[in-house]
């Protein structure tokens, strides 16, 4: 493991982190404040489908820094699929809030796109680099 999967693998950790321990908390006081201000505009499979994209970029820059991309990017995609069914999980066990597999299916499709993303990125960014 490369000194930048370490950083990389620390950033995913606290990235976690902060899905698992306090969104599920502030999501409830977060529906409030998107009903009033933001509602028409942004809705929470949108908020679900930021968040996720967010740990995929992660994901992304921690297989693209190894030797094996994408046999890393499969087992990444199998640990999002872990991460967004224990933050439902999370969920349903808290008052007033319930466990949806549409929103599993949104943490998925929101990684899946924040990796797919980081990689079209690096792709374009190395063409580029070559041409000049």
């Amino acid at each position: 493991m490369t000194g930048r999967q370490r950083a990389l693998r620390r950033w995913m950790l606290g990235y976690v982190a902060v899905l698992l321990g306090t969104l599920p908390l502030a999501l409830p006081c977060w529906n409030l404040w998107l009903a009033d201000s933001l509602g028409r505009w942004v809705t929470i499979q949108q908020i679900h489908l930021a968040e996720y994209a967010g740990l995929g970029i992660f994901a992304a820059a921690y297989a693209r820094a190894g030797c094996r991309p994408w046999r890393t990017r499969a087992l990444l995609m199998g640990v999002l699929a872990a991460v967004g069914t224990t933050d439902e999980l999370l969920q349903g066990m808290l008052p007033g809030r319930f466990f949806e597999w549409s929103d599993v299916g949104m943490n998925l499709v929101g990684g899946a796109g924040g990796m797919l993303a980081a990689g079209i990125a690096g792709w374009m960014s190395g063409r580029i680099s070559r041409a000049a």
